[in-house]
């Protein structure tokens, strides 16, 4: 007797979330290769994007929206005739197939395996710094906020976790991986990650306060009391050059200045080039010194918005916005969620937007991931 088409459809289910959780696992080994120039977390990423292919994507708007930024993300790489551009664009391809499928995975399902991953990544993470302290800890990244975008991810999928799950022992366990993961992000001396991270904490205490206010207000108290006196004694040099760079006001005023300085010479170069304002300079050209000419200051424009327009051209943009759009307006309207579980999706969507801002996430992967997750619509498991 075959097998039936709703079986099949299930086991393929089921091996995408094992795909798409890998992905984001190895992710956080980013320098780990297959062979060299291969990394290792390719391989779930194309097996995910194949199975989601086959599975998820249906006729529905927000599909639309992606197919057309991607077409003219694809034409404005073509026609920019650059190497970097159509391999950022394969990059680009891969990971929004693959991860477009978290809207309509069963979450529990995906949640029950990655409560077993997170830890091990955590506890990687947290014993390579202790065996060697570093100014800002970005792990195996070229930069501290791609990590800690990475460990925004995972955050959600643990406050989510402990709001489901009904285990004291298992919520102490995701309490003490919550407060790890805060100690990497404090580890980053990422201002923008620190300032997220307090934000969703804070947001994440409110909404359990209705539900177990003892425990929320002695784990609010004691997690900041502890947390401060773990850092500042344990380590003093690292809480030293955060509490310099956070009081620093000319150092961020000055950094800010720069970055919007760099992004505002791409779109005005762009703007007075009419053929550039419809294409754009291709994925990922910015990175280039002679990308734009006489640039005052060569540096890649770190604001996602602004370089989508300067690099993708202004129909890409306006689609990106659509598909930011659409997320958003669908979070807004949702009536099937928790108040609690709504408002810390919309909170991390505002979250993730923010470090838009500050890096490029246009081709990196944990951006996608958590930003299609907050978009999912299977809250329900059912056997």
């Amino acid at each position: 007797m075959g097998i039936s088409k709703l079986k099949f459809n299930r086991i393929v289910s089921d091996i995408y979330i094992v795909a798409i959780s890998l992905s984001l696992f190895l992710h956080i080994f980013n320098e780990a290769e297959l062979i060299p120039g291969v990394k290792l977390f390719y391989i779930p990423v194309l097996i995910s994007a194949l199975l989601g292919t086959y599975l998820f994507y249906k006729k529905a708007q927000l599909y639309a929206f992606v197919v057309v930024f991607i077409s003219f993300t694809a034409i404005s790489a073509i026609v920019s005739f650059s190497g970097t551009a159509i391999s950022a664009l394969i990059n680009l391809v891969l990971i929004v197939l693959s991860t477009y499928g978290l809207r309509n995975v069963e979450m529990d399902r995906l949640l029950k395996i990655n409560a077993y991953l997170i830890p091990v990544a955590l506890i990687w993470l947290f014993l390579i710094y202790i065996r060697e302290p570093v100014y800002r800890f970005q792990g195996y990244y070229n930069d501290p906020n791609y990590l800690s975008t990475t460990l925004l991810a995972f955050l959600y999928m643990l406050l989510l976790l402990i709001n489901r799950s009904k285990s004291k022992l298992l919520n102490l366990l995701y309490i003490i991986e919550v407060f790890i993961l805060l100690l990497l992000i404090l580890f980053t001396i990422s201002r923008t990650g620190i300032a997220c991270s307090l934000l969703i904490l804070i947001v994440a205490l409110l909404g359990s306060i209705k539900k177990h206010p003892v425990i929320a207000s002695i784990i609010g108290v004691v997690g900041i009391v502890s947390f401060s006196h773990f850092f500042m004694n344990v380590f003093d040099e690292q809480a030293y050059v955060l509490e310099q760079r956070l009081n620093n006001d000319d150092n961020l005023s000055s950094a800010g200045n720069l970055r919007m300085e760099l992004s505002l010479q791409g779109v005005e170069y762009v703007l007075e080039n009419p053929f550039r304002w419809v294409i754009g300079l291709g994925l990922g050209e910015t990175e280039r010194e002679d990308a734009i000419p006489f640039r005052k200051d060569f540096h890649r424009d770190h604001n996602t918005v602004t370089s989508c327009f300067t690099e993708q051209g202004v129909m890409a943009f306006l689609f990106y916005f659509l598909i930011l759009l659409k997320i958003w307006i669908s979070l807004h309207r949702r009536r099937d969620l928790q108040k609690s579980e709504k408002l810390l999706r919309q909170t991390f969507f505002l979250v993730l937007g923010l470090f838009s801002l500050s890096i490029w996430q246009m081709t990196y992967l944990p951006y996608w991931w958590l930003l299609f997750l907050l978009d999912n619509r299977k809250i329900i498991y059912s056997s």
